[in-house]
């Protein structure tokens, strides 16, 4: 992946899609064969409805060989064909359920205690759980750049997401601040 790409699939993640498109447009102009970074700001002018540069960003990536079925699902809505848009997307969120790759969108929906991430430290390094399941509203951009600030600031700045909560009766679940302290003591 290039330096362009990548940057912006950070800045896609983080959700700043204006220089998330800046950066996979670079990326572009330095290889035009770059399906990839096509079907992603495809994905990005879509979410800003820019649907003309989505359309032909997506028609691009079909072009040069992709097999990427988000472009083709993007298409087939613009073409007003949505039931097969809608079994084709099935199809694809089957396949891909159980692919974590450690990244985290704005809209990605969550399945509490499924892998959402990694925590590393000095000594070790162990998955994220998500606690909740829900929809991703925000990815707080501060603290993934300055992770510190989740030990340092966790209640204020150092929180890492913000979720459209999908089931109530998961906060029954979860220990308090009292318990936790018990467990990480006993340790």
């Amino acid at each position: 992946m290039m330096k362009g790409q990548l940057a912006g699939v950070m800045q896609q993640k983080l959700g700043q899609l204006d220089r998330s498109a800046a950066h996979y447009t670079v990326a572009i102009q330095l290889n035009p064969k770059a399906s990839e970074a096509r079907s992603n700001v495809g994905l990005i002018y879509y979410m800003l409805s820019q649907t003309s540069k989505a359309r032909e960003q997506w028609n691009a990536a079909i072009q040069l060989g992709s097999t990427y079925a988000p472009d083709r699902i993007g298409l087939l809505i613009f073409d007003g064909k949505l039931i097969e848009a809608r079994t084709q997307l099935q199809e694809y969120t089957q396949k891909s359920a159980d692919d974590e790759d450690g990244w985290l969108m704005l809209g990605d929906v969550l399945r509490a205690g499924r892998r959402i991430g990694q925590v590393e430290s000095e000594e070790a390094s162990s998955p994220l759980e998500a606690p909740l399941s829900g929809e991703v509203l925000e990815v707080n951009a501060e603290a993934l750049e300055n992770p510190d600030l989740i030990n340092s600031d966790p209640y204020a700045s150092g929180w890492l997401l913000r979720i459209r909560l999908e089931d109530p009766d998961e906060l029954e679940d979860l220990i308090s601040e009292e318990e936790y302290a018990e467990l990480t003591t006993e340790v």
